[in-house]
């Protein structure tokens, strides 16, 4: 039989499982979709058993696929999302729904001072806003003292799942590292995060390696699986992290552009970079590399939100066309796409989107075609930050479910202005859950052991017209950003 690996990567809105050989080439996909529940404004939850079920019927596509049979599966190794919540009991059954990165609800402001914010970010490479954990359990604190007090345990998504695995709760160092309660530097739950927000160690998992092996799957759980008895979990690292692993992003030179949901731009170090500005987070990946990078709430979304509002549905690739017709447009808008609040560079949970210039000249096409500039624009000022921060401008690689549209592809490339390369392999995150997994169990001895050669990408270069309508346009979008958000904050006050 053939060696393989299969990684298993907890999104936002699927947990896809992926068969990869020890040349990391994917072999079979399985895929399981799951919905936010948003019960109440800017509240963004969903139903952990539902991820859970998501979690069991991947794995389980894939491992009873006829391909799967000519493999042996080596271990199973984990990519997950960041700065999920959810309050467990001693049990470690759930008390609420889990709160996702994009949930609202725990808005600090003015408590910057109090929480000494430039302190706390030097030491967990966090923020003060609404997304981390940190801030989500100060709010349950304050508004739901009673579920506050009763959870035995604070858990990822990731964490939860690994606990109906195998007995304990443990959590690797790079999903912890983005919760505002871990210390970048000792790898440990930072003491004064912890006192502010009430809690001991005790009630949050045990921080372990990414390449630690969790456990070995008992009979039940291999039965249920599909998957040989014994088989070793490994508990891998966040999503983000790994989307640099699996792109072959660890260079110093690389820049790594992720759009899936949400989107972010992130480079990988071997120490950690603070932003003077705060507008960038620093996580960690693993004992040996930080992860430098900022993220926006809104990504491919962007084009799901503009198909349904504009009667697209059900035709991604007729709109995707459309757009593409409409690139070099003479009838310029100018759209900022913050239709969940916003995390970098702004940090402002309250902005509020914006479409300017339209006029009764403009059509659907040139909305959803502005909406995505939108996104690309937003990407660049976080891009911005970051080589202002390193000093240095480097090769670009761009990932995720959202590159599946050309139209994005060369937005990108043309706001940029660089050619950018797409691996072939969008599934990031995945593929680095892989190589984690292969370093865990001995199969190489490092990440970069795993990086890849140019013909694993194809590139996309940016047309020159394209660039000089961007660079006016971003000129602008930067221009009016401050009434964008003057105007969000005067909504939000007189919102019922």
């Amino acid at each position: 039989m053939r060696d393989a690996v299969l990684a298993v990567d907890i999104g936002s809105s699927s947990c896809r499982a992926v068969l990869f050989d020890f040349n990391k080439r994917g072999i079979v996909t399985g895929r399981s979709a799951y919905a936010f529940q948003e019960r109440r404004p800017g509240w963004m939850e969903q139903d952990p058993r539902s991820i859970l079920r998501g979690f069991r019927e991947s794995v389980r596509q894939v491992s009873f696929h006829p391909r799967a049979r000519k493999y042996r599966v080596h271990c199973v190794s984990l990519s997950s999302v960041l700065h999920s919540l959810l309050p467990v009991d001693a049990q470690g059954k759930p008390l609420a729904l889990l709160q996702t990165w994009g949930d609202n609800r725990a808005r600090l402001e003015g408590m910057e001072r109090r929480f000494h914010a430039r302190s706390l970010y030097h030491r967990t490479g966090c923020l003060l806003h609404p997304s981390y954990p940190f801030c989500k359990i100060l709010w349950l604190r304050k508004h739901q003292a009673d579920l506050f007090k009763r959870t035995a345990k604070f858990l990822s998504i990731k964490s939860f799942i690994l606990a109906t695995l195998f007995p304990g709760y443990v959590e690797d160092i790079s999903v912890a590292s983005a919760t505002g309660l871990l210390n970048v530097r000792s790898l440990l739950w930072d003491g004064e995060a912890l006192a502010l927000t009430g809690l001991s160690q005790r009630r949050l998992p045990e921080v372990v390696s990414p390449y630690e092996r969790v456990g070995q799957l008992g009979p039940e759980r291999a039965k249920e699986l599909g998957l040989p008895v014994g088989t070793p979990v490994i508990a891998g690292a966040g999503d983000g992290p790994l989307a640099n692993v699996g792109g072959g992003s660890l260079r110093p030179e690389v820049v790594h552009v992720t759009v899936g949901t949400s989107a972010a731009v992130r480079a990988a170090t071997k120490r950690p970079i603070f932003d003077s500005k705060q507008r960038l987070w620093c996580y960690r990946l693993d004992e040996d590399y930080f992860i430098f990078g900022g993220s926006s709430n809104v990504g491919a979304y962007i084009r799901q939100w503009a198909r349904d509002r504009f009667g697209f549905e059900g035709l991604d690739q007729e709109m995707d066309m459309a757009i593409i017709r409409r690139l070099n447009s003479p009838k310029p808008l100018l759209f900022y796409p913050f239709l969940r609040g916003e995390r970098s560079p702004h940090w402002e949970a309250r902005l509020r989107g914006g479409l300017l210039g339209f006029s009764s000249r403009h059509d659907r096409c040139d909305f959803i075609k502005a909406a995505v500039e939108g996104v690309g624009f937003n990407l660049l000022s976080i891009l911005d930050a970051l080589q202002e921060c390193l000093g240095r401008a480097g090769d670009t690689v761009c990932a995720g479910g959202g590159l599946k549209s050309k139209a994005l592809a060369q937005i990108l490339a043309a706001v940029f202005n660089s050619k950018i390369r797409i691996p072939k392999e969008l599934e990031a995150s995945a593929r680095g859950a892989c190589i984690v997994g292969l370093k865990a169990i001995g199969a190489i001895k490092g990440l970069t052991e795993a990086e890849d050669t140019r013909d694993f990408y194809r590139e996309v270069t940016p047309d020159p017209e394209r660039v000089k309508l961007y660079k006016k346009l971003f000129g602008l979008y930067r221009s009016y950003f401050p009434f964008i958000q003057s105007l969000s904050l005067e909504l939000d006050r007189i919102e019922i």
